[in-house]
C-alpha cells in the first residue's frame, strides 16, 4: 500500500481539467466557505458544487459564497451554458446533470438520475454525467459528509483518467463520503480541508 504521504504529495491530473466539480454533505456549507475563496478570479474552468441540502437553503447558500469568493457563485439554471470563473451550486431537491452541445458544456438541472439515489442533487449523479460527457478533464473534489454518496460517480470519472481529491479525516466534520473514496482507492489526493483550495488551484492552472 502506498503510505500516506506519498498520497498526499503533489500528484497532478495527468490531462488539464476542464471542469471542477464538488461533493459535499454534513459540514459542507463551512467547508465550502474554506476552500472557494481560496480560488482566483482568473480561474480558468467552471467550478460544480453538489451540497445536500433542504430545498430552499442552496440559494441563500450560493449568495453567501457569492459574497467571498472572487469568483461568481450562484444556484445554476437549467439548461445554461458552463463559463470559466462561474460556481454553479446544485439547487436542492434536483440533480444536476451537464451535458456536451456543439463543444459547450450545458447544465441539466431536473428530477431524472441514471441511478437510484436518496439524494437530490446527488454526487454521483453529478460525477456520472462528468464521466460521460467530460470525461479525463475532470477533477473531482469529495469533502465532508456522511454516507458514500460520490464514490459510485468517482469509479466512473476514474475510468476515463479524470483526477479525484478527497478532503483528510482529521479535518472532515463527518468522515464518511471522502473515507469511502479513499478506501475504494479512487483518490489521487488526501488534503486537509485549509489547503484543498491550494489543491484545486494547482491541479487546474498547471498546464502540461
Amino acid at each position: 500500500t502506498r503510505s500516506p504521504s506519498l498520497n498526499k504529495g503533489g500528484a497532478l491530473p495527468k490531462y488539464p481539467v476542464e471542469i471542477v466539480a464538488i461533493g459535499t454533505s454534513t459540514g459542507g456549507p463551512s467547508a465550502l466557505q474554506a476552500v472557494l475563496p481560496a480560488l482566483p478570479g482568473n480561474f480558468p474552468v467552471p467550478v460544480l458544487v453538489a451540497q445536500h441540502m433542504p430545498p430552499g437553503f442552496t440559494g441563500p447558500l450560493a449568495q453567501r459564497l457569492n459574497g467571498l469568493c472572487a469568483l461568481n457563485v450562484r444556484e445554476g439554471v437549467h439548461g445554461e451554458t458552463l463559463k470559466a470563473g462561474t460556481v454553479y451550486v446544485a439547487p436542492a431537491g434536483k440533480q444536476l446533470q451537464v451535458q456536451r452541445r456543439s463543444g459547450q458544456l450545458t447544465l441539466q438541472i431536473g428530477d431524472e438520475a441514471p441511478i437510484a439515489t436518496l439524494y437530490h442533487p446527488s454526487v454521483d449523479v453529478m460525477f456520472l454525467s462528468l464521466a460521460k460527457e467530460v470525461g479525463k478533464g475532470t477533477l473531482g473534489v469529495v469533502m465532508t459528509g456522511m454516507g458514500s454518496d460520490g464514490t459510485k460517480g468517482m469509479k466512473e470519472v476514474k475510468k476515463t483518467e479524470g483526477f479525484a481529491i478527497a478532503e483528510a479525516e482529521e479535518t472532515c466534520v463527518v468522515y464518511g463520503m471522502p473515507k469511502s473514496l479513499v478506501e475504494a482507492g479512487l483518490a489521487d489526493r488526501i488534503v486537509p480541508l485549509g489547503e484543498i483550495g491550494k489543491a484545486i488551484v494547482e491541479c487546474t492552472m498547471r498546464r502540461g
